[in-house]
């Protein structure tokens, strides 16, 4: 089983996170990649972050640390302490080196013994690596003249050469929903890009959105492999 992960989560900045962070938040501990659980609990930690990202964040925070401590004695909770030891005691934040350390102190089977002294020692080791959040999205943008202003019709003329980022996280995280409920139903066929954005912009709540701000939010999805850009048209990616 393909378990989820995004790689950069500890490197980008909040509106970018407010993105990719979406799906993986809303999964249970079986399905994230341990390399995801550390790094969103290490993101949950960080002072660097506030508003609604943090407060979904240390949701998030406590249902993992829930789930670590039910994981059933023997081979599940063996293999998820051999993980974070795969993944690198530095990668391992504070919350889940306590949680999982306590919860195997009630576990004599073999596997757990073993694994539980090579975590100790690697923690010991190694105190956990700090997270660096930028303050600016890191999608890589073309310099293009100010988007003229829409008309009531929602046109968006000159989408296809630039996108500015997007300086609100509620806004991102709404574009982000609108756009993929809206490729959801077009399968691989997908929908013409300026279609797309003047779609948004129709919907959207917010009388100021631009056609940069959706094309942004475009850009980060297709880096988390959410979506694809084909001639012109984006879709939902599939399963590789």
């Amino acid at each position: 089983m393909t378990r989820a992960y995004v790689e950069g989560l500890r490197r980008a900045d909040p509106i970018t996170l407010a993105v990719l962070t979406q799906d993986l938040i809303r999964k249970p501990l079986v399905k994230l990649d341990p390399r995801a659980i550390c790094d969103l609990l290490a993101l949950s930690e960080s002072e660097a972050i506030s508003g609604e990202l943090a407060r979904d964040l240390r949701k998030f925070k406590d249902q993992m640390l829930r789930e670590v401590s039910d994981l059933p004695d023997g081979l599940r909770l063996g293999d998820f302490l051999a993980e974070l030891i795969e993944v690198g005691a530095g990668r391992v934040p504070a919350s889940l080196r306590t949680a999982a350390l306590e919860r195997s102190l009630t576990d004599e089977t073999p596997e757990t013994v073993g694994h539980r002294a090579r975590l100790v020692e690697a923690f010991e080791a190694q105190e956990p690596d700090s997270v660096t959040v930028t303050q600016e999205p890191e999608v890589e943008v073309t310099k293009t003249r100010a988007p003229k202003p829409r008309s009531q019709s929602g046109s968006a003329r000159g989408v296809g050469r630039g996108a500015a980022p997007v300086k609100d996280v509620q806004r991102a995280t709404w574009i982000r929903d609108d756009v993929l409920e809206r490729l959801s139903h077009y399968g691989l066929k997908g929908i013409k890009q300026s279609v797309l954005v003047a779609g948004a912009i129709h919907r959207s709540p917010y009388s100021n959105l631009t056609p940069s701000e959706v094309v942004g939010v475009l850009k980060v999805l297709k880096l988390a492999d959410k979506v694809d850009l084909s001639k012109g048209r984006w879709s939902i990616r599939t399963a590789r």
